[in-house]
């Protein structure tokens, strides 16, 4: 069988848990993307509330239209005979 070596636990975890922390650079481009991110997000919740607009008008007009489209009214209602149109 062959012989176990001394395992080097301290030379193995050490590179792989611990790491200096970044350095904060001012002009850093991460540093820009909360608040595309943000303003993606209120583009996009504004572009949902006007499509909900668009959509509830869209449904009240037609509404309306087939509501007045099947119902003429008595004045706008002609009698035709063979004599002419009373």
């Amino acid at each position: 069988m062959k012989e176990k070596r001394p395992s080097q636990d301290s030379d193995l975890i050490e590179p792989l848990f611990w790491r200096p922390p970044p350095a904060i650079n001012p002009t850093d481009q991460n540093l820009d993307r909360p608040k595309g991110l943000i303003f993606f997000a209120l583009l996009g919740i504004l572009s949902v509330i006007t499509v909900l607009i668009l959509a509830h008008s869209f449904l009240h007009a037609r509404a309306a239209h087939k509501d007045t489209q099947h119902k003429p009214s008595a004045d706008s209602v002609s009698i035709v005979t063979r004599e002419g149109i009373d």
